[in-house]
């Protein structure tokens, strides 16, 4: 499964900019820089952070940081993550064309 991330990136605009893609494949879920502009050619659709569930913890790495919790300690994460930022962001399936010649 795919998914695009928006991001209002300018508080004094409404609109959103395609910053990143979400790709789940067997309970990993890998956050990769999306293919516009705004990124350098170097990170291009590079992965910048991943989540593991392992069945037992979360396991998370962003850059060389990596971060283990258990499933409380996630849900306690994303509490405050999810107060302190008031940022507006959509999650947008990616539809899949496939075109035949």
């Amino acid at each position: 499964m795919s998914n695009q991330v928006w991001i209002k990136n300018d508080i004094n605009s409404d609109n959103l900019d395609y910053d990143y893609d979400i790709v789940e494949n067997d309970g990993i879920i890998e956050l990769k820089y999306s293919h516009t502009s705004d990124w350098s050619e170097g990170i291009k659709g590079s992965i910048c952070a991943k989540l593991v569930d392992d069945g037992d913890k979360i396991k998370i790495k962003i850059g060389d940081k990596k971060i283990k919790l258990g499933y409380n300690e996630l849900r306690e994460l994303k509490c405050l993550l999810l107060y302190e930022n008031d940022e507006h962001i959509e999650l947008r399936e990616t539809n899949m064309i496939k075109m035949l010649k």
